[in-house]
């Protein structure tokens, strides 16, 4: 029978365990514990009847065959493995790397090619290896995995609500919904405390405002519950936690401000900025905000040094910010001073309307005295001198990468890694591993960082994590309230009784902690909260304040609680606990705490204060019998008034407390985040060993939360994850900022996401003491165990260092006996070939590094495994997602360090190339790579999670042991301390300022500040908001799978030793031998003490060795080990002692699977059994426990490993150590015969002991094999002064490795690609965003035909003759040969006399049908009559009269200076009139001659009368820099030009110079000296700036800034500051041309500023528009302009078809909508009007061969983006009588500019054009119309034969631009198109300069969020008030409280001295001249 079951379970083997263990469920009825993995299934089929054995395998599709298995149907043959040799000897031992110079063939790789395609690998079977360890999983298997992976995180799973009762934000699925009037017990919603601001539903205060009964809403669990049993909610806001919305005067506060308005200051901040992506360049000066990272750490503050400076008159002296906040920044070069007012700015106004705002509501603040004299201290709205004065400037940017915090992991034993550090680990074991960054680090991809256009300060803290602070004597005294209060409670328990409420204030128990919660009292000024300054309210003397009195959050974050309610442990009728309280502010529904730089911080230190008191525990250091009868003799109370003593700092007053004085320690236990805590995990890592063998893979995942979609959701955006679409949600730089603003999101993505990768993708859910585990298979097969140490990096994103045990992993001496074998290493090698790769299709180096790099590779979702093309979808991504994440690039500073005198990689790259994975008999390993710099993967979270990640294999063999050692060491290794110390070292100040100038106040105090905190930091430690929040909120530092129990092994040796007296010697020996490396250092505080405890009433030891010596006799066959994981010690409940003698304990050992219900406890879950201790052991009231039988409980070994079994001279401790460890015994006599030895009782024990036993020894000793290889490979390495770095060589045609990159340019496209390629360009945000407009459009009625309208077409448009064709390009050279001098437009000499060409007018048929007569009327000139300067305002006379005068007296000769002029104002102060009144004037005098004007745009240039600034000075828009002789190498046309329009010329005006750069003007006045100087005009004036031309420029710097940036040429993002703008100030960074230019600009100090509106005719706009200018708009301004948005319903919605709204036109920032609207609204002018719209397509051509180009290059022009074409479309719509504008400079002499706008009268199809015909009117071109007649809005000079007045022929533009195909090869295309679009919608750029009387705006949030405040103004300001303008959609109110630029406030600043002095010299100058023209001189 015996053998029959043999063969059925070798039959079982041969198939899958996932199919195995079906088929035994349904076939023999096995339950899940039973079949779960091999071994248990073995186990199983004994129990099988043999008649049942066939039905079995002929379900799994197997047969019999001779009583051996077949495989199953169907199934393919295995196939042939090559023979793979045995290693050569060097392989056995750590490969040594290859030496510069090796040839190819010399560079070692692993074993040769084999074949490793078989998904289960290598059978194994007879070596006795389980088919579940290191097998390949599946396909079928991984993708369940990442299809549940993608169903836990998509749109049901992550979806969040608001709990009504508590407005909690919570996953959906988490909450109940209900109807308001359904829900139980109503009342107790009830606000406790009533406040006028409450808004209630029938008596409840419930969240989010006012409800109707019948609403249905959600409810927490914890409400529900509570309100069902009578309860009122804790949480609930009618409990105390309503906090009230936060008012606009709160909002939106920088940091100085929130300061300025607070009451109290616990903390100080230091922030450090730094530039981003690359650095040693200086800052990016195009971009700055945009260039700056920063963080800002606080730091316990010195209330000393600010007594004096708080009370009750608010606000506190500007001082204060120097002695609260330090700034410093890293750089090579300096940083302007523009960089710091955004985030530390201070506004004056704000900070009085707050005070003002909290004085009226909060009641902290109501009786404040608000000083005006101190709010004239505050800069208007500036970065005040305290901050200026004191930052730091520290130019060594190498502090940035020596704090920037990671990992650097080994890989596969590479001796190049960071070889240092392991040697310090090795040799000084303290944790000191260098925190650089490392290749399981987010890297980015090609070393640029994601730019957000504001500087998004990480938020750090510096804690005292364990309890410094707190003195020893107060701790002391806590340790013995501590122990007393426990034992109350204890008995109390044991009563039935109802824990009694303390004194004062019960704590809860915080994640992580392990002592008993106790109860004590809290005095004021406790150390432990010494933060706080407040004032005794009858002495009025100032003390600290404490828990029992925590208004200290409601006078710090006054902008949290604005109402000054809702104060932790305050109003609480229901008590609330400090930690729950702060957990439910972080999960508060509208994010203020989580936000917020300082709540986090604030709250958890006083968190962490008050678990290290309530942890202390007592210990004592001695077991003596004398010392045990002191302790008997203590009683509670005797403790309780010990502490008041030693608080009181009094003798004891109990004589045995006084004599145990000595022996009684404090201790503070291990609390959450300190380094104690984490290096537990070292005793839990080599516990797990201990039991379940060696760790199998070491992994390291590092999610994306800046880019993650997930976390995009949980910071609130709308994203679909179930349909994701990459083009859709917040683009990379809005995703950035959103998770730099939000750290809770960040620490729970990042816990969510790594708790659902455990569960789905590796298939383990973890257990606990109560809790089962729960095993599937996952993508890398079945899991035993995990253990996950939790880092931060430098910026604070979270990563995990995760170590896995596999299921059935061999113990390591069978690990290294298997490793001989071939087929074992087979298996493993299929394991590496199939889970870590290092390899990217077979490509080399130099052949990875072109591939595509996705800077959003992050940005995505899993692929659908059940997608038709997954196969090729999971090859693209995983090249695009290895190359952009896994390729890891050598950088100075970050990874590269001096060894032997050269530069080696800590990281190890480059590495070992290996043509497949190997194995070798050594135990080293390696995966296929053929790119040297590609870091190993594993293909399927690469994919699925899209994020950096590392993987190694842990193999217990002897070469690899070393590397066991480091990682286990690694992952509990100590955290990095700071990651901003650079900050307080920074030693220069950053901004200049006058010796004398520099406030020695401000400089000392901020001094004293940084050395404080410097002090601070050396002790404490710096940690990131997302490890904070992950400690308040209970996620912790660490994912682990078990249960541990402690094992106080150090305590067990001692009762060893004194039972054995003889091995005290060699204890001490293994004490000293290798000082023990490895050991649990976190433990060793406890100092080999013991714990005492009340039992009984009487204070006792905690001994382990006692409580099994005296174990009952139901575990009396059971090991020392055994029993404390099997058992735990417990009180027994008084109502089962009188039974317990005589209870029947259940003592059948456990059998797998054996799930049996044991009795139950009055009906709850089966109670474990109770087993009494024997009597002699001091009580009854105590017994052990025994565990469920389920348990995976886990030893964690505290304090020294056991000793080794290889020193002789210790073996003797060693055997006693076993015997102790695992024999059963009574006393310790027991472990040996008394004639025996130690080492023949440990013999006899191993002779008969199970596999259990053999395996627990062999890893004790492992332990030591691992520290003894990592020493000797460390002093190998120490001595070795070889430089090994791998060479890269291509290995594919020695290894025949076949590369898949020749790649047809070609293949799979196909013609209708071009199209999709087209509709593709617009992302799905960008969609988004446009259909949003387009549905309000809609919805109000825009796009709608007026009713009764039918749609009847006209006939088809004419076609030109081919004699035409001639006529048409007479035309166009007509044209563009136009000129304009003396202000008329005149024929240029070059051009011919064209009449001839032209037909006859009467011959020319415009449209050859009839023309529509619904054209724009043209505007005609001033119709005033009379003289225009009669007209015009003071402000505008001034101007005029200096200007006149001054030309005047050059004409008559009389001597002057040089005029530099600026007239400024704002849109329709009469800029524009003034110029035509001085030009009429001039005109007047005959001197209009003498006068050039030009405009920095052909569509400002066009009203004036003027040229573009390029064409007028004769400057080329990007000219190419570095020749000096520029001007004089000119071509002979612009010479002439330049000399007619400078030589003879005596004053230029140029309008619009917002947009006027400063390389721009300095180009102009070398331009005109160079000209002037030539033509001998005024020699003595050439040096003078433009030769001595005198100047005047016009415009309003509010505008919009230039478009090119700082380097002439690349476009500005607008959010950004421009630094080419005339008025940014930066002389130390300006390059040569932009700083002259700034230079000349400030010469200009003729100033006239026009204030006089006379384009509104609304006055309270006006006025709005004023405080928008400068960023301070009003609550009421706000509301005001939500009255014009279109959706609101307080705004009077227009009729759009009224003759009044008819034109009306769109203005919007972005071109996309601007598209989608004009093809909407030439679709309703065309239905309107019965016109076709016909589609041209733009005609592209390869530039260099003429022909139509290839379909790639074709489909990737198309997906272009219109700015990269030359701003020439694909396809444009056209149509008789639309709206149209110029999108370019066709003839900006004849005022055919890039803006002008005017109506398409007709065109001529080309002769061989043939319609085609779509739907709706529109017809489709297949060749470009030859001309389009167009007629401008205003009037203009030009003529053309044959064509009727007013109207321009206008010709196709050509432009070429060049196109990259996917293969990274480019051509040069040349578009023909019409630079025409329709007008019926314009971007605010084209809107600048213009009045729009009736206008709709669109300043909604775009997907790119980079909208500026000169966005909004200028759009705002188009129409004529708010009858005339209605905005789109809601608006970011930012745009109205935000100043557009700190520059431009300076510059208008001296801008109104320099009008106030012009104003002051030209009113001297008339008065002068009135009494001159009287006759009387003065």
């Amino acid at each position: 029978m015996a053998t029959a079951h043999a063969v059925f379970a070798q039959l079982l083997r041969a198939h899958k365990l996932v199919d195995v263990r079906d088929v035994l469920r349904r076939t023999c009825g096995a339950r899940t514990a039973q079949v779960k993995t091999w071994a248990a299934v073995m186990a199983f089929s004994a129990t099988v009847p043999v008649g049942a054995h066939r039905e079995v395998i002929d379900m799994l599709g197997g047969q019999f065959r001779d009583g051996f298995p077949s495989r199953p149907q169907g199934a393919q043959s295995e196939p042939a493995l090559q023979e793979v040799p045995t290693p050569p000897p060097h392989e056995r031992n750590p490969r040594p790397a290859p030496q510069v110079g090796m040839d190819v063939d010399e560079i070692p790789v692993g074993p040769e090619p084999m074949q490793v395609d078989r998904p289960d690998g290598p059978s194994c079977a007879s070596l006795g290896v389980s088919p579940d360890y290191m097998k390949c999983v599946d396909e079928v298997t991984i993708d369940a995995c990442i299809e549940e992976f993608t169903l836990r995180t998509g749109n049901a799973a992550m979806k969040e609500a608001i709990c009504i009762s508590c407005e909690g934000r919570s996953f959906a699925q988490e909450l109940c919904a209900i109807e308001i009037q359904d829900i139980p017990n109503r009342g107790l919603l009830a606000p406790v405390v009533p406040h006028p601001a409450h808004t209630l539903t029938d008596g409840m205060l419930l969240a989010t405002g006012s409800h109707e009964l019948t609403d249905t809403v959600d409810i927490c669990v914890e409400c529900y519950s509570r309100l069902k049993g009578g309860r009122r909610p804790k949480h609930s806001l009618a409990n105390g936690h309503w906090v009230g919305d936060i008012p606009p005067e709160l909002q939106k506060l920088t940091l100085p401000e929130r300061l300025l308005i607070s009451l109290y200051f616990p903390v100080a901040y230091v922030v450090k900025l730094y530039p981003s992506g690359r650095r040693g360049l200086g800052w990016s000066h195009d971009r700055l905000n945009s260039g700056l990272r920063g963080n800002v750490s606080t730091y316990k503050l010195d209330q000393q040094q600010i007594s004096n400076m708080i009370g009750l008159t608010m606000p506190p002296p500007a001082t204060l910010l120097s002695s609260t906040i330090a700034i410093s920044y890293i750089g090579a070069n300096g940083l302007p001073k523009k960089a710091l007012p955004g985030t530390f700015r201070v506004r004056r106004f704000r900070i009085a309307r707050a005070l003002q705002w909290l004085k009226a509501n909060n009641p902290l603040y109501r009786d404040i005295e608000i000083s005006d004299e101190r709010l004239d201290q505050l800069p208007t709205n500036a970065v005040p001198q305290e901050l200026l004065q004191t930052a730091r400037h520290e130019r060594d940017e190498t502090l940035l990468d020596m704090e920037s915090a990671s990992y650097v992991p080994l890989h596969e034993g590479d001796e190049q890694a960071d070889e240092d550090d392991v040697m310090e680990q090795l040799e000084q074991l303290d944790d000191l591993l260098d925190d650089d960054d490392a290749e399981g680090a987010e890297e980015d991809p090609e070393g640029e960082e994601v730019p957000p256009a504001v500087i998004p300060l990480q938020a750090l803290g510096v804690i005292d994590m364990a309890g410094h602070d707190i003195p020893e004597n107060e701790l002391f005294a806590h340790a013995l309230i501590n122990t007393a209060m426990a034992g109350v409670e204890a008995e109390r328990a044991d009563a039935g009784a109802t824990p009694s409420a303390p004194p004062t204030l019960r704590f809860a128990r915080l994640p992580g902690q392990t002592s008993t919660p106790a109860q004590f009292n809290v005095r004021h000024g406790s150390a432990f909260v010494n933060e706080y300054p407040r004032k005794d309210p009858v002495t009025g003397l100032r003390y600290d304040g404490g828990p029992d009195n925590p208004n200290h959050l409601l006078g710090v974050f006054p902008f949290l609680f604005p109402y000054g309610k809702g104060g932790f442990e305050t109003d609480q009728a229901e008590p609330v606990s400090y930690e729950s309280h702060v957990r439910w502010a972080l999960r508060y529904a509208d994010r203020r705490f989580r936000k917020d730089l300082l709540f986090v911080f604030q709250t958890f230190g006083v968190l962490q204060k008050r678990q290290v008191c309530r942890a202390a525990i007592l210990q004592v250091k001695s077991q003596s019998p004398y010392v045990h009868q002191q302790l008997k003799s203590i009683t509670r109370e005797d403790l309780i008034r010990a502490s008041e003593e030693e608080l009181r700092n009094q003798p004891f007053s109990n004589p045995a407390i006084r004599i145990l004085r000595s022996q009684l320690t404090a201790i503070r236990s291990r609390v959450m985040g300190s380094d104690e805590s984490r290096h537990s995990l070292r005793g839990k890592i080599w516990g797990t060993n201990l039991m379940y063998n060696n760790a199998s893979l070491w992994i390291t995942i590092n999610p994306p939360d800046t880019h993650d979609p997930i976390a995009q959701v949980l910071v609130g955006e709308e994203i679909d994850l179930d349909s994701f679409c990459k083009t859709a949600g917040p683009d990379a730089q809005a995703r950035a900022i959103n998770v730099a603003e939000d750290p809770y999101a960040a620490a729970q993505y990042f816990h969510h996401v790594i708790e659902v990768i455990l569960e789905t993708l590796f298939g383990i859910k973890a257990g606990s003491g109560v809790h089962k585990i729960h095993r599937k298979e996952g993508i890398l097969g079945t899991l035993q165990a995990y253990i996950g140490s939790v880092e931060a990096q430098g910026r604070g994103t979270l990563h995990l260092h995760l170590l896995l045990w596999m299921v059935d992993t061999p113990s390591p001496q069978r690990m290294k006996e298997l490793l001989t074998e071939q087929s074992f290493r087979e298996r493993l090698m299929a394991f590496v070939a199939q889970n870590i790769i290092a390899d990217i299709e077979g490509r080399s180096t130099a052949e990875v590094r072109p591939l595509r790099v996705d800077k959003e590779a992050a940005y995505s979702r899993p692929l659908n495994p059940r997608a038709e093309n997954i196969g090729a979808l999971r090859k693209e991504r995983t090249r695009v997602l290895a190359r952009s994440l896994q390729f890891h690039t050598c950088r100075e500073r970050a990874c590269l360090i001096p060894k032997n005198g050269r530069k080696v990689c800590k990281r190890g790259s480059p590495w070992t190339l290996a043509s497949q994975a190997w194995v070798a008999e050594s135990g080293h390993w390696g995966p296929k790579r053929t790119c040297a710099m590609l870091n190993a993967f594993n293909p399927t979270l690469l994919t699925t999670l899209t994020c950096n990640h590392d993987m190694k294999l842990m193999i217990a063999g002897g070469a690899t042991r070393s590397i066991t050692w480091y990682i286990t060491n690694y992952a509990s290794k100590k955290q990095h301390h700071g990651n901003n110390q650079s900050a307080l070292l920074a030693k220069s100040f950053a901004y200049h300022v006058e010796k004398e100038a520099r406030n020695p106040d401000f400089v000392n105090a901020n001094k004293r500040l940084l050395q404080r905190c410097a002090n601070s930091l050396s002790r404490d430690r710096e940690f990131s908001a997302p490890e904070i929040i992950s400690y308040l909120m209970g996620w912790g530092d660490r994912f682990e799978s078990h249960h541990y129990v402690a094992i106080r092994w150090d305590l067990a040796m001692k009762s060893l030793i004194s039972a054995y007296p003889g091995l005290l010697e060699m204890s001490a020996r293994a004490r000293d031998l290798e000082e023990e490396p490895g050991v649990a250092r976190g433990e060793q505080p406890e100092n080999e003490a013991f714990t005492v405890q009340f039992v009984d009433g009487t204070l006792d030891f905690r001994n382990q060795v006692k409580e099994y010596a005296f174990r009952g006799e139901a575990l009396a066959e059971s090991c020392f080990l055994r029993v404390m994981l099997d058992t735990y010690d417990a009180p027994v409940p008084k109502t089962e002692r009188r039974d317990q003698a005589t209870e029947e304990l259940e003592t059948a050992p456990y059998q797998p699977g054996d799930d049996a219900p044991r009795a139950r406890n009055r009906g709850g879950r089966a109670r474990h059994d109770r087993i009494p201790y024997l009597e002699g052991y001091g009580t009854t009231t105590r017994c052990r426990i025994r565990r469920s039988r389920w348990h995976e409980t886990l030893p964690r070994i505290v304090g020294r490993w056991f000793p080794r079994n290889n020193d002789p001279k210790t073996y003797e401790l060693y055997c006693a150590s076993m015997l102790m460890l695992l024999k059963p015994w009574r006393t310790l006599r027991d472990l040996k015969e008394d004639d025996g030895t130690f080492r023949q009782a440990f013999d006899a024990m191993m002779d008969s002991a199970d596999d259990w036993t053999r395996r627990v020894v062999d890893n004790i000793q492992y332990y030591y094999d691992c520290s003894d290889d990592a020493q000797a490979e460390a002093t190998e390495k120490k001595n070795s002064m070889s430089y090994g770095v791998p060479l890269e060589e291509d290995l594919r045609e020695r290894y025949g490795i076949v590369f898949e990159g020749d790649v047809d340019p070609l293949a799979g496209l196909k013609e209708d690609d071009v199209e999709v390629a087209a509709q593709g360009a617009m992302s799905q945000r960008d969609q988004d965003y446009v259909q949003q407009g387009l549905l309000v459009a809609f919805g109000s009625g825009i796009m709608e035909l007026p009713d009764g309208l039918h749609t009847v077409h006209e006939g088809v448009a004419g076609h030109a003759k081919d004699d035409d064709l001639d006529t048409i390009k007479a035309w166009d050279k007509r044209l563009k040969a136009y000129t304009r001098e003396h202000g008329g437009l005149l024929e240029a000499e070059a051009a011919e006399d064209l009449t001839a060409a032209v037909l006859d007018a009467a011959e020319v048929n415009l449209s050859r049908f009839e023309v529509s007569a619904a054209v724009t009327p043209a505007i005609g000139p001033d119709a005033s009559g009379g003289v225009l300067a009669d007209l015009l305002n003071p402000a505008q006379r001034r101007a005029h009269d200096i200007i006149v005068d001054c030309v005047v007296n050059e004409v008559e000769g009389r001597p002057q200076e040089q005029l530099l002029m600026i007239v400024h104002g704002q849109g329709g102060t009469g800029k524009t009139t003034l110029i035509r009144a001085v030009t009429e004037t001039l005109d007047n005098l005959g001197m209009k001659k003498y006068l050039g004007k030009t405009a920095t745009s052909g569509i400002a240039a066009s009203p004036i009368g003027g040229n573009t600034v390029h064409h007028y000075w004769g400057i080329a828009p990007m000219r190419k820099l570095g020749d000096p002789m520029w001007v004089s190498n000119a071509s002979d046309v612009i010479k002439k030009r330049r000399l007619e329009n400078l030589a003879s010329k005596h004053i230029v005006f140029t309008d619009e110079m917002s947009m006027l750069t400063k390389a721009m003007l300095s180009d102009m006045s070398h331009v005109g000296s160079v000209v002037r100087a030539e033509a001998a005009r005024t020699a003595s004036n050439s040096t003078l700036p433009f030769g001595g031309l005198h100047m005047v420029l016009f415009g309003d710097f509010h505008q919009f800034p230039p478009v090119a940036g700082g380097a002439g040429g690349k476009p500005g993002r607008q959010k950004k500051e421009n630094t080419s703008a005339l008025y940014c100030h930066q002389p130390s960074l300006d390059k040569e041309r932009m700083a002259l230019g700034r230079e000349i600009f400030l010469q200009f100090e003729k100033v006239v500023i026009l204030n006089e509106q006379k384009r509104s005719r609304d006055p309270e706009w006006t006025e709005l528009l004023d405080r928008l200018r400068v960023g301070e708009c009003t609550a009421k301004d706000l509301d005001e302009v939500q009255k014009l948005v279109l959706t609101d319903p307080r705004c009077d919605v227009p009729d759009w078809n009224s003759k009044e709204w008819a034109d009306v036109v769109l203005v919007t920032p972005r071109h996309k909508i601007r598209r989608a609207w004009n093809d909407l609204a030439l679709a309703k002018h065309c239905r309107a009007g019965g016109h076709y719209r016909y589609v041209i397509t733009a005609q592209d051509v390869d530039k260099f061969t003429g022909e139509l180009p290839r379909l790639d290059y074709r489909v990737s022009a198309a997906a272009m983006p219109v700015k990269k074409t030359g701003d020439l479309e694909r396809r444009i719509t056209v149509g008789q009588g639309m709206k149209a504008m110029v999108l370019t400079n066709i003839a900006t002499e004849a005022d055919v500019a890039n803006g002008t706008r005017g109506v398409i009268d007709s065109f001529w199809l080309h002769p061989d054009e043939q319609p085609t015909l779509l739907e709706d009117g529109v017809i489709l071109l297949s060749h470009m119309p030859p001309v389009i007649f167009f007629r401008p809005n205003e009037k203009i000079a030009a003529r053309f034969a044959g064509v009727p007045e007013g109207v321009v022929p206008i010709s196709p533009a050509t432009v070429s631009f060049e196109v990259e195909n996917g293969l990274g090869q480019t051509i040069t295309v040349k578009r023909t198109q019409y630079a025409l679009t329709g007008a019926y919608a314009f971007t605010d750029y084209k809107s600048q300069g213009q009045t729009i009387e009736k206008v709709i705006i669109d300043i909604g949030k775009p997907p790119d969020n980079e909208l500026s405040p000169f966005n909004a103004y200028v759009a705002l300001s188009r129409g004529r008030g708010r009858d005339s303008i209605r905005l789109l959609r809601d608006f970011n109110p930012d745009l109205f409280t935000t100043h557009p630029s700190e520059n431009l406030r300076e510059e208008m600043s001296r801008l109104h001295a320099l009008a106030r002095q012009t104003e002051a010299e030209h009113e001297e100058m008339v008065r002068n001249r009135e009494q001159a023209n009287a006759g009387v001189i003065v």
